[in-house]
């Protein structure tokens, strides 16, 4: 009786740590898949960040040509608003003397 109680607890405490391992083994699988979702979630933001920083980019150039095209349309307006002034002040002054 003693014999077969040692054996069935031999055998109770070789379940217990085959269960012990399985839920290690278990737990090291789910960690492993876990640090694969973060190395990928990881890696898509890096990749989106990169995507923003070309974005971002492309953005300021668009912007500093756009304000250069804007600088150099007043630019031209203010010349040729100056130009017809003179045209203007011009034919005042072929007027004046016409007059008198």
């Amino acid at each position: 009786a003693a014999a077969r109680d040692a054996a069935a607890a031999d055998v109770q405490r070789d379940a217990a740590a085959a269960e012990d391992a399985l839920a290690r083994r278990l737990l090291q699988e789910e960690l492993r898949a876990a640090d694969g979702a973060i190395d990928d979630a990881r890696s898509a933001r890096d990749t989106e960040n990169r995507e923003m920083q070309v974005l971002l980019g492309t953005l300021e150039e668009t912007w500093a040509r756009q304000r250069e095209e804007h600088a150099a349309a007043r630019s031209a307006d203010a010349d040729e608003a100056q130009r017809l002034k003179g045209e203007a002040k011009a034919l005042e002054e072929a007027r004046a003397a016409e007059v008198e």
